[in-house]
This record gives structure tokens, C-alpha cells and sequence, in this order.
């Protein structure tokens, strides 16, 4: 199940990581969520900072290999 919660989940296991892949399905399913938790990338796109949740932010890498 890749629901919004599952995807955070997996990437605070990974040390806060989250793949292209996964930032991807967030914007394209979940971008109300994420505007209503104030979610956004820095200028470079190399962080997603959660401000909604206080200390939540995570670096975004390339996909896993398959």
C-alpha cells in the first residue's frame, strides 16, 4: 500500500530519505495533504521539510534499483 503515511514511514526507516519515485506519487496523490502540512521542497529541490510536523524533513534521493 503506498498510501501518505506508509511513504513516511519508509523513508524515516531509510534515515529520513525519500526516493524521486516516492516524492513524485506524493505531489501527484497526496499534494492537498501536503499543502494543508505546509510540505515543500527547498530552492535546490534536495529537501522536503514537512513544517506541519515539527522537525520532520527529509533528503531526497535518487530511486531505489530494482
Amino acid at each position: 500500500m503506498n498510501n501518505l503515511d506508509d511513504i513516511f514511514k519508509r523513508a524515516i526507516a531509510r534515515g529520513n530519505e525519500i526516493t524521486l519515485d516516492e516524492l513524485h506519487y506524493l505531489g501527484a496523490c497526496y499534494w492537498s495533504e501536503l499543502d494543508q502540512m505546509s510540505a515543500e521542497l527547498n530552492s535546490d529541490r534536495s529537501k522536503l521539510v514537512v513544517h506541519g510536523i515539527p522537525g520532520l524533513e527529509f533528503k531526497v534521493v535518487e530511486n531505489e534499483s530494482k
